[in-house]
């Protein structure tokens, strides 16, 4: 058997060094499928009726297309060194050094009288960073928080039922243990 004398094979498992990478969970595909495809399908019946609305159907193609496109876009890295995020409207990266602090924001509407909680991270210099956590698997949020606390950054829990219940579903799904693996 002849022996390897190039550079070294790339493994698959990511070792210490290499990033957590997490993309948009099934979930929001789904919704987002189920959304357009409602408006994709009202176009199909519109121009079975009349030929001259297509282009209801192409803006409903386009629509759903653009949205798809944006959660395959959608990236979450975690590393040792600092985070990568990367959505539609913005591509940011930020070492640990310079974060100043995460926090939980929680948003009340009529719409939502519970409240929509957001995250953001908040850079010792420059704009915050919001991220949206509930896109991604729990165990990628799980895992940014983590990092988070480890290199001693505060995340600011605001006392709102919506905020608490998520951090708890947060921590709950660290506490759950992953699939057992053969071996």
């Amino acid at each position: 058997m002849p022996e390897h004398t190039g550079s070294p094979v790339p493994t698959l498992r990511p070792g210490p060094e290499a990033p957590f990478v997490a993309r948009a969970q099934g979930r929001a595909y789904l919704a987002a499928g189920l959304f357009s495809g409602f408006f994709v399908l009202m176009g199909v019946l519109l121009t079975r009726e009349s030929a001259q609305t297509w282009p209801v159907l192409v803006v409903a193609c386009g629509v759903a297309a653009f949205m798809l496109a944006g959660l395959a876009y959608l990236r979450l890295e975690v590393g040792s060194e600092g985070i990568r995020y990367r959505s539609v409207g913005s591509n940011r990266s930020l070492r640990f050094s310079e974060i100043e602090r995460a926090y939980f924001e929680t948003v009340v509407n009529r719409a939502a009288p519970r409240g929509l909680v957001t995250f953001w991270i908040k850079p010792k210099a420059g704009n915050a960073l919001r991220v949206n956590l509930r896109t991604f698997p729990p165990g990628a949020a799980t895992r940014l928080l983590t990092a988070l606390e480890r290199h001693g950054i505060a995340i600011a829990v605001p006392d709102s039922a919506a905020a608490l219940g998520m951090t708890r579903e947060l921590r709950g799904h660290a506490a759950r243990p992953g699939p057992r693996r053969p071996g």
